[in-house]
């Protein structure tokens, strides 16, 4: 039989040009008559050595690659089942890839469990779809193929069954299945809490440098008198350095050196200076502008004899001071933290903030939820006190009823001092 002399040109079965040509072809007709999906592959966390299982795998990362569903007219498979199992749907189908594809976009960037190919077990999300696929098979060996090279990966594929793993590839539209699919045990699990019914506080907001408010996440329950709450120090503050321009002999500018930290109050600046006629003057008349506890900005006064400065200052902002705050009740719930001292020198700092334990809680079960209040509910609230036994049975009273030890025994119930309880009868 003849064959097209362009791709059989006697140097074996066709030459590297023909085959690159070849596939430059299939990889074209993916990307005409393909889609595009994400790879996910697959990260082992711990697999299970005797079932080959890991249930808590998870998938860190995506990549966009264009494939070519080969069963088009429809999902392959056993379809609707019905087994002990209830109703199963299983749906599969064939993906095509191009190898050189695969590599450039995969191969070489994703971190693979078998490399240098596409793994079973690793996922195919499909965007037109929005569904995912798990790779079962694949297909790198068909025996019919052109030019001694199979360009393509079939991947035999099947509606994927999510169960728990974590997407985390940073895709939105991928990522957020994990909470269409998964439950929150949180939200559906019983606790037995002891006596630790507290209030959770969120971070402190602060405004310039002081602490301005506390939310409550959660006001808790059961108290009685209010929990102590603190708050953790500021850093130390710092002194506001300044400089003095003369043109002259007229005071024309302050240059800010240091802007400090920590200042509660407005400062005073003392320029002292030796006056055209040698004597030494001192003028306290600027006024500074403070912004969240620090000098942002100094007027200049009017001076006119300045021969030269002998010095700037500004006085010391003081020390640090720390917030304090108390808790606020209604019906035994924390309902607000009220600032009592905002404090000083909190600027740039997020400080932390504590809460006595709540020793005034009784035991309990405690049946988590996530309402939108954030308020703890209970499913069982209940005090138990334990009794104690203070008379037990008196085993030869027992016996004696029992017709044990007496003169007789034709009215024992069992008499171990026979030699057979259940043989002869006691004449």
């Amino acid at each position: 039989m003849p064959v097209n002399h362009y791709f059989q040109g006697g140097n074996g079965i066709g030459d590297q040009n023909e085959k690159r040509l070849y596939e430059d072809l299939i990889v074209e007709g993916l990307k005409i008559y393909g889609h595009d999906v994400y790879y996910l592959p697959r990260t082992l966390v711990n697999r299970d050595l005797i079932l080959g299982e890991d249930t808590t795998s998870r998938f860190d990362d995506s990549w966009l690659i264009e494939m070519y569903i080969e069963t088009s007219e429809g999902f392959a498979g056993s379809q609707e089942l019905i087994s002990k199992f209830g109703l199963e749907i299983r749906e599969d189908t064939t993906f095509m890839v191009s190898k050189r594809s695969w590599e450039y976009q995969v191969g070489q960037k994703a971190s693979l469990i078998a490399s240098g190919r596409p793994n079973e077990g690793d996922i195919i999300f499909y965007p037109l779809m929005n569904s995912f696929f798990e790779i079962q098979f694949v297909e790198d060996q068909e025996p019919f193929f052109a030019l001694g090279q199979l360009p393509v990966y079939k991947l035999r594929v099947t509606r994927w069954e999510y169960s728990s793993e974590q997407l985390n590839t940073g895709n939105s539209q991928i990522d957020d299945n994990e909470t269409a699919y998964s439950l929150d045990r949180l939200a559906y699990q019983s606790a037995l809490e002891n006596g630790t019914f507290g209030a959770v506080l969120g971070n402190p907001v602060v405004t310039g440098d002081q602490v301005t408010s506390i939310p409550v996440i959660s006001g808790g329950e059961g108290y009685i008198t209010a929990p102590t709450i603190t708050i953790s120090s500021p850093s130390a503050t710092i002194n506001a350095v300044a400089s003095a321009n003369v043109t002259g002999d007229t005071l024309t500018s302050f240059n800010i050196d240091n802007i400090g930290r920590g200042y509660s109050s407005v400062p005073t600046l003392t320029l002292t200076y030796v006056s055209t006629d040698t004597s030494t003057k001192t003028d306290e008349t600027a006024i500074i502008t403070l912004t969240d506890g620090q000098v942002t900005a100094i007027s200049v006064p009017t001076i006119n004899d300045i021969s030269s400065v002998t010095s700037v200052s500004i006085s010391s902002p003081g020390g640090a001071v720390t917030a304090t705050a108390q808790a606020i009740l209604s019906n035994g719930v924390i309902d607000r933290i009220n600032i009592t001292v905002d404090g000083s020198s909190y600027l740039g700092l997020s400080p932390t903030v504590t809460i006595s334990e709540n020793t005034d809680a009784t035991g309990s079960l405690l049946l988590e939820n996530d309402s939108a209040d954030g308020q703890v509910q209970y499913f069982i609230n209940e005090d138990f006190d334990i009794q104690t036994q203070s008379t037990y049975a008196n085993n030869t009273d027992l016996d004696t009823e029992a017709g044990f030890d007496t003169a007789s025994t034709l009215d024992d119930i069992l008499d171990f001092e026979e030699r057979n309880p259940f043989g002869e009868v006691d004449l």
